[in-house]
């Protein structure tokens, strides 16, 4: 959304080529079209929400009791390889402090395929 606004300037000049008069303007920086999606957005974001993301109204009308369905999970795999480590850690090291360890997740490097 929103481009670089471009500039035109308009130049009068006297009968002796002094300039008298200089007009720039500037082209709006969004749309009408972008406008109204930032105009939406910040109505949609004064919403409340539930924690998934239901607006509240809708989540406790009792007419949307049947409405609402839970798909299968899907398998967050750093999340999954990272508890694997930590039992790991804690069976290999029982005295440790788990909750005092910060964790991260990275990508394995990859290996470089020949060209």
């Amino acid at each position: 959304m929103g481009n670089e606004p471009a500039t035109v300037t308009h130049i009068e000049y006297d009968g002796h080529g002094r300039a008298v008069t200089v007009i720039s303007t500037r082209e709006p920086e969004f749309s009408e079209r972008d406008r109204l999606m930032i105009l939406a957005q910040r109505r949609a974001d004064d919403v409340p929400r539930n924690a998934y993301g239901i607006p509240v109204s809708e989540a406790i009308d009792p007419a949307n009791r049947d409405a609402f369905e839970v798909p299968l999970p899907d398998m967050d795999f750093p999340a999954a390889t990272l508890a694997r480590a930590q039992k790991k850690y804690s069976k290999t090291y029982p005295d440790a402090d788990m909750d005092s360890l910060r964790w991260s997740v990275r990508r394995k490097s990859q290996p470089e395929t020949p060209a």
